[in-house]
């Protein structure tokens, strides 16, 4: 939902609705802050209580480390094509991807379940 609101928010930028583009960025950040909580909840139950703090530690330096590159190739992209053309374009990489690795974890599943 977040990374359609990125494509919404770039569209409506394209075509000058500022409002509208202003509105589906707010939402990216509101659903940001809505999955955060969800996701760490998730690995406390997840992990052993001896790793967690690392394990959390570690879920946040990969977070700051993709925000960081995301950053970049968003700065690249707005340079040559314009803010609402980058957000527009990261945001459909990143459904891209999250597709592509929910594929791939799904087949590595399969292969597993297969296997024993």
């Amino acid at each position: 939902i977040g990374f359609g609101f990125g494509i919404l928010s770039g569209l409506f930028y394209n075509f000058d609705y500022l409002i509208l583009s202003l509105v589906f960025f707010v939402g990216i950040y509101i659903i940001e802050n809505l999955r955060k909580p969800i996701l760490t909840g998730f690995i406390a139950d997840e992990v052993p209580n001896e790793i967690l703090t690392s394990v959390i530690s570690i879920q946040s330096q990969v977070k700051t480390i993709m925000t960081a590159l995301l950053a970049f190739v968003f700065g690249i992209c707005a340079d040559f094509f314009g803010i609402g053309k980058a957000l527009f374009m990261i945001s459909l990489i990143l459904i891209v991807l999250t597709i592509l690795l929910h594929l791939v974890n799904n087949k590595n599943k399969l292969n597993i379940n297969t296997q024993t």
